[in-house]
This record gives structure tokens, sequence and C-alpha cells, in this order.
């Protein structure tokens, strides 16, 4: 059995939630070799500290907002990335 896989090297890529348990780990080890924007609601100074510490970017979003997509293109952040990766936590968007 072949399997291909698609590594990600040299790449922009985009994952939100990026402070949470599963999108952080998945971020610092992307960053080791990408371009690694990191999305999260950034209300505390040390979840941006970690990010940056991790190689990552840090880049403030709540996907609670109304337009996520506005807000990351207004940035002028959309162009050129490779990979969007959506680990947000929706506990918030469902009301629970």
């Amino acid at each position: 059995m072949r399997y291909d896989y698609w590594v990600l090297d040299g790449e922009k890529v985009l994952i939100t939630g990026a402070t949470g348990k599963i999108a952080f780990p998945i971020a610092r080890a992307l960053a080791e070799r990408n371009d690694v924007l990191g999305a999260a609601r950034l209300k505390r100074p040390a979840a941006r500290d970690r990010l940056e510490a991790a190689g990552v970017t840090p880049f403030a979003l709540d996907m609670a907002d109304p337009d996520p997509v506005r807000t990351v293109r207004a940035a002028g952040l959309g162009a050129g990335t490779e990979a969007l990766i959506l680990s947000a936590a929706i506990r918030d968007l469902l009301g629970g």
C-alpha cells in the first residue's frame, strides 16, 4: 500500500484557536518549517508571548466576530495562505 503525504514546508499557515490545547502544539510544530499565523482571542498578554516564543505570529481574532474572514482580509493576512487549520473552541458560539 502506498501513501502520499503532503508536508508543509516553507508555507504560510493560518491556524485558529492557536493558544488552545489542540492547536498550540500543532502551531508550534508547524512553525519549525513554516510561517505560522496564530489567530486567537489573545486577551492575556501571556498568550501572545507564548505564541511568539514558539515562533508563531500572534493575531487577535475572535471567531465569534460576525465576520472573522473579513477581519483577516482587512489585516492583509489571507493572501498567500497555503493552509488554514480551524481549531477555535466553539462552545461560546453555540451558547454553551
